[in-house]
């Protein structure tokens, strides 16, 4: 599939510091709270001054956004918990106190402490298990109208953006859960984020995330995982996390040749202090001047009303307070192209998972219990230039074809909907058959007048148990099932074992049986366990 977008990063010119009241207009706070585990358990006072401190002081230092580095509370499988990290983080929302519609912009990471059991990320069969409380506190339905959500990956807000403005410049802030395996779904959400970025090239771009970095200043798994599938894109200035004590940092060149800019990762957790933290957050104050700027970092207690000194060198060097040069000059270079998909669930989600690279099974259900989404009913296609109808008119829905393999009727497009003729949209006048390969082929051409055909086609089928690869799922599939789950199955060519694991929990058992005899006679499984994901196999 060679559907991309070919991104250009704009180099804007920001410089940061501060943390006294009384800055001048143009600069701007963000405020970032390490681990509340303690306080959500034992201190839910501490924690609500804290959100206090940050309402009272909003004006005086035009806070802009206030971020969350996880372990919001210590025990995630403990509803009171939740209820005080809740009632504290509501301080932010209240539009009368913060003279905001929808409060102060803020995000919550997922920490280890946030799932149940403890340092189990979601899986892509089993999104919500381990999150269910933050979910049902902190989960879309309380972000979805606020204007500055951006969005999330897959069925719930484990991972999501906010979206903000400052000084002129445009900020996207991308909050990850913990997840230091090396899983498909950790990939997935790099290749989400990787989207992100392209998609708002023109924005300065921070990721938190709960352990990126440990207390010697080294990425941590996921921290080297975020920087190596990011990194190209020199809008990527911040990378901040907690859970060690107590404070480290670290700086990385980004761009594409590496030599375009700087990230700035920076560890901070006072989770060991006393009272479970002392109330310890830290105050990133942006200020910009005519020669570059600066980020000024203080480490500040509301609950103490103190700042925290910095411990003399060589033990902890400037760990608390800092500054950060940021380099105005800096214009980033191209970023190479990326093919960037995103599908539209047939009603079931409030967001649009993007997902990008190879074949894709979007393998989408509802979220509504029993009654399962039957598939896909729009697609999203993003080309590196404009595309115009043949003729060099208008897209119409006839530029597009839908084949479907089997032998239902394909869809076909309803209507088209662009954007600079670059983002396409795709409606389709009814959800695609499940079980079936379907496929959506761009019949237009590019800005030279070329005619584009098969190279801008993207596949979307339901592929669990397709196991023969020939487009639909049939007793032949089902009799080739029932060998591999008696490990006896032989290989043969085109074959695909995996497509067994029709779950996706990692292995081939008799829940897949279960799933494989709803396939097979057309009807989805009753579950939540499908969502969409890259399958880098060929099309049948």
């Amino acid at each position: 599939m060679n559907l991309s977008v070919k991104c250009f990063v704009m180099g804007l010119c920001l410089v940061l510091s501060a943390d006294a009241p009384g800055a001048l207009a143009d600069d701007f706070t963000i405020i970032i709270v390490p681990d509340t585990q303690h306080y959500s358990e034992n201190h839910p006072e501490i924690y609500s001054a804290q959100m206090q401190w940050i309402v009272d002081q909003k004006e005086t230092r035009n806070i802009v956004f206030v971020g969350h580095l996880g372990d919001i509370v210590n025990r995630a499988g403990q509803g009171i918990q939740w209820q005080h990290a809740d009632a504290a983080h509501s301080l932010l929302e209240d539009p009368v106190t913060t003279g905001l519609a929808d409060g102060i912009p803020y995000g919550l990471c997922v920490g280890n402490h946030d799932q149940d059991p403890g340092s189990n990320p979601g899986t892509f069969t089993h999104a919500d298990v381990t999150t269910v409380l933050y979910n049902q506190y902190f989960g879309v339905n309380r972000f979805l109208d606020r204007s500055y959500y951006g969005g999330h990956y897959g069925t719930n807000n484990d991972n999501h953006y906010i979206l903000f403005e400052a000084n002129d410049t445009g900020f996207i802030v991308v909050c990850m859960e913990y997840n230091p395996g090396d899983t498909e779904l950790r990939k997935e959400v790099l290749t989400w984020a990787d989207c992100l970025f392209q998609t708002y090239n023109d924005r300065r771009a921070i990721v938190l995330t709960h352990f990126p970095l440990n207390a010697a200043g080294e990425f941590t798994g996921q921290g080297s995982a975020i920087y190596d599938s990011l990194s190209r894109h020199a809008n990527f200035f911040l990378l901040m996390g907690g859970h060690q004590d107590e404070a480290a940092r670290r700086s990385d060149p980004v761009g594409p040749t590496l030599e375009e800019g700087t990230l700035t990762s920076i560890m901070s957790d006072y989770q060991f202090n006393p009272d479970g933290g002392n109330g310890w957050l830290r105050i990133m104050t942006f200020e910009t001047d005519d020669d570059g700027g600066i980020i000024d970092v203080k480490t500040y207690s509301p609950w103490l009303d103190e700042y925290k000194p910095d411990m003399p060198p060589p033990e902890d060097f400037d760990a608390h307070n800092f500054i950060i040069e940021y380099d105005i000059a800096v214009i980033p270079g191209e970023v190479r192209a990326l093919d960037c998909v995103t599908m539209n669930a047939g009603g079931s989600f409030n967001d649009t998972p993007i997902i990008h690279g190879g074949y894709i099974d979007p393998r989408i259900e509802s979220s509504q219990g029993s009654e399962p989404n039957m598939g896909l009913d729009s697609a999203v296609l993003v080309f590196n230039e404009p595309v115009f109808g043949i003729g060099g008119g208008e897209l119409q829905p006839g530029d597009f074809s839908v084949t479907q393999t089997g032998v239902g009727d394909a869809p076909s497009v309803l209507h088209v909907n662009t954007t600079d003729n670059i983002v396409v949209e795709i409606i389709l006048d009814r959800i695609i058959t499940l079980q079936e390969w379907t496929t959506i082929t761009a019949i237009v051409e590019d800005a030279m007048g070329n005619t584009l055909l098969d190279a801008n086609s993207v596949d979307i089928g339901f592929l669990p148990g397709d196991i023969d690869q020939d487009g639909h799922v049939g007793p032949f599939d089902v009799l080739r099932f029932r060998l591999i789950l008696g490990n006896v199955f032989a290989p043969e060519r085109g074959m695909r074992e995996d497509y067994a694991d029709v779950d996706r929990d990692g292995w081939i058992g008799p829940f897949d049986l279960l799933r494989f005899r709803q396939l097979a006679v057309g009807a989805p499984p009753a579950t939540q366990s499908w969502r969409g994901q890259v399958m880098n196999s060929p099309r049948p």
